[in-house]
């Protein structure tokens, strides 16, 4: 999966899928020259053109999208050089809460719930494009429409992905 990975003001490094750029500047201009055809936009005019040259790739980024638009995309992929010394300093007089998370059992069952009440489609979408490789689909198929799915969802960024998926459930809603 080809990224382009993006340097934040604090020194933080973030990777987003260049397929999230592509599909926005191939929609674009599938409304003006494709008859709305996206797909056909992204063959013959998107793909080629980036392929030609990196540049288009974070000029039709920086230029007609916002953070807001890839942000459920993006992954960490470094922290800032001086993020021990930020971290020390949040950490001596960063704003706090105490709050009960559930772990264990407990955690699976509450994400289990979570995943349970979202739609299929917005799951496996939200997946696919992050490229999640955490994530194992098993479909049987009634004609083209998927009707079920086995999800493993584990690790750190598990929260990550059910927060993605419900934001994609939620723009479908």
């Amino acid at each position: 999966m080809q990224v382009i990975r993006i340097t934040m003001p604090d020194g933080a490094k973030y990777d987003v899928p260049t397929e999230i750029i592509a599909r926005n500047r191939a929609k674009y201009y599938a409304d003006k020259e494709f008859d709305g055809d996206i797909e056909r936009s992204l063959a013959e005019d998107t793909i080629p053109l980036f392929q030609s040259d990196d540049y288009e790739i974070h000029d039709w980024a920086a230029n007609n999208m916002n953070w807001s638009d890839v942000k459920d995309h993006a992954t960490l992929a470094s922290l800032p050089e001086d993020s021990e010394a930020s971290h020390q300093e949040g950490w001596i007089n960063g704003e706090y809460e105490i709050i009960d998370k559930p772990d264990g059992v407990a955690a699976d069952l509450l994400n289990l719930e979570r995943l349970a009440s979202m739609p299929l489609k917005a799951i496996t979408r939200s997946m696919s494009l992050a490229g999640a490789s955490k994530v194992q689909l098993v479909f049987e198929t009634a004609g083209e429409k998927p009707v079920g799915a086995i999800i493993l969802l584990t690790g750190d960024d598990t929260e990550r992905y059910l927060k993605a998926i419900e934001a994609e459930a939620e723009s479908e809603g």
